[in-house]
């Protein structure tokens, strides 16, 4: 396939085209790639006039942690500068080198594609690489990745959430431990997590909301129950959620799509 620049933002990130998408004519002359990317290809800048419909598309960042990361990433109709960032970390099926498998679980990339949500925000759906066991062996690339996105996408620095599902849910919370001070909150969906002093502490000032499906045979919600019970001793904005019918597979929807559960609203809710 061949690089092309994105066309969500007005960025220099490397990104591939949708494979249904035809190739774009170049507005502008070619402009230096930025520095994250230094053996990428030049990419052309695209037209400056926001899109009236939802795109996300495939893009790549190489970051000083094994081959870099490769990622989704959503813009809203009409996206523009000072849009917050939705950060997602998919389950266990996505991770890999093709980012078509972390389309393939009924969750927030999906339901982005098919327009089943449409939020007010950019959404960062990276990969997790094959030789990699869980997210919290990326945090650094993660942070790369987000400091380029947030630049390149004119996105708001101080409302960038995380969130996740299943090994995504459990990287949520390991992730936004090993990164203070840079999320506006975390929303760990039927992720494990272990109750130490040094993770409770860790959380103490971020908002909070850990969802469980309280008939998932997968993740024990056990763990995060514990944990936010313990939490919430030192942090007022911890919350948890126990979905009495929800199993793990479908509680992404649950979670996502339900206008009653309003998940979607309370992540663009907070800024840090």
């Amino acid at each position: 396939t061949t690089d092309m620049s994105a066309a969500v933002c007005s960025t220099t990130i490397r990104a591939e085209a949708p494979a249904a998408a035809p190739a774009a004519t170049p507005s502008a002359a070619p402009s230096a790639a930025p520095s994250a990317t230094p053996t990428a290809t030049p990419a052309a800048t695209p037209s400056a006039a926001p899109s009236a419909t939802p795109e996300v598309q495939k893009a790549s960042l190489e970051t000083g942690e094994a081959d870099g990361l490769d990622y989704w990433l959503y813009a809203p109709p009409g996206a523009h500068d000072g849009l917050p960032l939705i950060v997602y970390l998919h389950g266990g099926s996505g991770r890999g080198d093709d980012l078509e498998l972390v389309m393939e679980a009924e969750s927030l990339p999906q339901f982005l594609r098919d327009g089943d949500l449409v939020p007010s925000a950019y959404v960062l759906m990276p990969q997790l690489p094959s030789g990699e066991t869980g997210w919290n062996g990326v945090t650094e690339g993660l942070a790369e990745l987000i400091d380029a996105v947030v630049e390149d996408c004119g996105a708001d620095a101080g409302r960038v959430s995380l969130t996740g599902h299943s090994m995504g849910g459990t990287g949520a919370f390991a992730v936004a431990a090993a990164l203070p001070g840079r999320f506006s909150c975390v929303a760990p969906l039927s992720g494990s997590v272990r109750d130490t002093r040094e993770m409770r502490a860790a959380l103490a000032d971020l908002p909070v909301w850990a969802i469980a499906g309280a008939q998932d045979d997968v993740v024990d919600p056990a763990a995060a129950r514990d944990f936010l019970a313990a939490l919430r001793a030192v942090n007022p904005d911890a919350r948890y959620t126990e979905v009495e019918d929800a199993g793990h597979f479908d509680l992404p929807a649950r979670a996502y799509l339900d206008g009653e559960v309003g998940l979607v609203r309370w992540l663009l809710s907070h800024e840090r």
